[in-house]
């Protein structure tokens, strides 16, 4: 009897040793399971950011890239660091070099010619990018499609239709006998180079008589701009350029003088002299920089976001110029117009 007893004992605290075993692992895998989830929402990621050049349109999108991660609860878990090339293009080649030593998770590189030189330097690495307001990423070889950008790349993009700017140059100012349309572009940027040839198939789609004319910087701009005579140049259409886009004033200039308007890709070269030009809104570019930048912490993977692209586009006017020129706009225009006074170039 004893005997039974000693062995029904010892069988319960068998099972009793059992069960607390088993809850014991459980409660050790739940522990687990919460401690990762919450290292999940609280990691940090390194992020470097590359911007060409200092302007305008750079900082509003900036400005609003940083108060969306800020405003949604990011700005500390994504750690993000700026470098401002100052258009120097070995200082900017040297930035990205330095992110990729430093192992950063992602680079955003702003406009064409940072995204470009992070897709080349980051070619044998696993440091994907997401570009901020590049114009033509397809053309310029940094993403494979609009809609199917490829594992490495994707972002947000500024680009303006040229036809767009092309027609309300000609019912603003159109051409006289003898004149035609001046096409300005930078043989330097693929972006220029791509904005150039839409403006010349839609001049020859609409019989527009044009003459292209090329540049390499700031300088041959200028002589551009100086060897134009209104008498044979009705107007100016300006490929979008960030090279010419902070100092465009001495151009405007030129061609102020010369009684020429100039039809711009954006409003930062309106604002220090151009006439006029169809702008995104560039805080939008940057918020929907940093909506991209979330998603990727997040979990989302560079090949399921589609490059994103505004459709919604301003006109802005240089009041100062338009009144130099002499020029009227049409109701259809005036109408629509945001209105700036010339600017000092810094």
């Amino acid at each position: 009897m004893k005997s039974n007893f000693k062995k029904i004992i010892c069988l319960l605290l068998a099972v009793l040793f059992t069960a607390a075993c088993f809850a014991g692992c459980k409660n050790n895998s739940d522990s687990g399971a919460a401690s990762d989830s919450g290292a999940q929402e609280d990691k940090v990621v390194n992020v470097g950011f590359i911007q060409l050049i200092d302007m305008n349109d750079a900082t509003i999108m900036n400005e609003a890239f940083k108060k969306e991660l800020s405003d949604k609860g990011y700005d500390e878990k994504i750690v993000v660091t700026y470098k401002d090339a100052a258009g120097d293009q070995g200082a900017m080649s040297t930035a990205i070099q330095g992110f990729i030593s430093n192992e950063v998770d992602l680079i955003i590189p702003q406009l064409t010619p940072p995204a470009m030189a992070v897709a080349n330097a980051t070619a044998d690495t696993d440091i994907p990018m997401i570009f901020m307001s590049v114009t033509e990423p397809v053309a310029s070889g940094i993403v494979e499609d609009f809609d199917n950008p490829g594992t490495k790349a994707t972002g947000t993009s500024n680009k303006i239709p040229a036809d767009l700017t092309l027609s309300a140059a000609m019912e603003i100012t159109p051409l006289k006998d003898n004149q035609k349309a001046v096409i300005m572009y930078n043989t330097s940027q693929d972006n220029s180079k791509v904005t150039k040839e839409a403006a010349v198939k839609y001049c020859e789609e609409k019989s527009i008589p044009y003459e292209v004319k090329s540049y390499e910087d700031a300088n041959t701009a200028l002589q551009v701009a100086q060897s134009l005579s209104k008498d044979t140049t009705g107007f100016v259409y300006v490929c979008l350029d960030s090279v010419i886009a902070n100092s465009f004033n001495q151009v405007a200039d030129a061609l102020i003088k010369a009684g020429i308007p100039s039809y711009n890709p954006a409003d930062a070269m309106v604002q220090t002299g151009g006439f006029c030009s169809y702008s995104v809104d560039y805080s939008k570019i940057g918020k929907m920089t940093a909506d991209m930048v979330i998603d990727w912490y997040n979990g989302k993977k560079i090949e399921d976001m589609p490059v994103q692209i505004l459709d919604e586009f301003n006109f802005v006017v240089n009041k100062t110029t338009m009144e130099a020129l002499n020029i009227t706009l049409p109701e259809k225009y005036e109408s629509t117009a945001n209105y700036v006074e010339t600017a000092e170039a810094e």
